[in-house]
């Protein structure tokens, strides 16, 4: 009954990460059939190119910014939806914020060009130039453009968080709110001693799977920064992060040694993260 589940990750999961592993040690590409074994070359490589470690900082850049952002959003609207006495304007305001995350990311990431558009033209720099801010190069700024696809991030995901938070609110006992309202809690004090005690597992939840998905960031990039001074990754490596530094190297040149060897450090990465995030997050309260 298994054997079938079982063939199924071991061909399609467990082999290409293995596979992956391995061929972070050798000398991988169309110029080298027979993958000779050449060690710790691409991670010493990997290390001491500068570019590299701009692309890590990126990344980390990325999740500081949108896991924060999303969580603090998506448990502020879950809650005022949790509250909201009136079933349609729940489902209407669930669909409206969910819309965007089952949308095609390519496409958003094609409308959010035209939004972030270097001209009036842009909807953002057209009310930029009304409130007399100017127009700002959103995707050709180095200093604004990874800021730019985090914005794009959170909005677009922030229905997954919203929907996930108010899953977890709903399956609260109203019984512990009760108790509270007879002992003349506050809100806040409900909020605080309730309410995220018990959405501990479901922050822990959103947290990792947001987490990696900050990681995995990659079609929005490769979509945004077509056009962007620089191309694609640009300008100045400034939104290179380790998803398109690894399809880059493997795919535009031809180095599958080494980017399997930024591939592994990525898994690592977020390894590294999701297990801090199991240690310090995880439910501590059962009441």
């Amino acid at each position: 009954m298994l054997l079938l589940g079982l063939a199924f990750l071991g061909l399609f999961w467990w082999y290409p990460l293995i596979k992956t592993f391995l061929l972070g040690f050798k000398l991988a590409g169309l110029g080298h059939p027979d993958e000779p074994w050449i060690g710790l070359e691409n991670y010493k490589e990997l290390f001491t190119t500068p570019v590299f470690g701009r692309v890590i900082l990126n990344t980390l850049y990325l999740a500081v910014v949108i896991v924060p952002a999303q969580i603090v959003l998506g448990l502020a609207v879950s809650a005022v939806l949790n509250r909201t006495r009136l079933d349609i304007v729940q489902r209407v305001g669930i669909l409206s914020f969910y819309t965007p995350y089952i949308l095609p990311i390519v496409a958003i990431g094609i409308l959010w060009k035209f939004l972030y558009h270097p001209s009036r033209f842009g909807i953002f720099n057209f009310f930029l130039s009304k409130l007399g801010i100017g127009v700002l190069r959103w995707l050709e700024d180095p200093k604004l453009a990874l800021t730019s696809v985090a914005i794009m991030r959170i909005w677009q995901r922030a229905g997954y968080v919203i929907l996930i938070y108010l899953a977890g609110l709903q399956s609260i006992p109203k019984i512990f709110y009760e108790a509270a309202d007879i002992d003349g809690a506050t809100g806040w004090q409900k909020f605080r001693k309730i309410t995220l005690p018990l959405l501990s597992s479901t922050t822990l939840f959103v947290v990792v799977t947001t987490t990696i998905s900050a990681f995995m960031t990659f079609e929005s990039i490769y979509v945004m920064t077509l056009t962007a001074q620089g191309g694609r990754g640009g300008p100045a490596n400034a939104t290179n992060v380790m998803l398109f530094y690894v399809f880059n190297n493997a795919f535009e040149n031809n180095r599958m040694g080494y980017a399997s060897a930024a591939a592994t450090i990525l898994f690592l990465m977020i390894l590294g993260v999701t297990l801090l995030q199991f240690r310090y997050i995880r439910q501590r309260f059962e009441y």
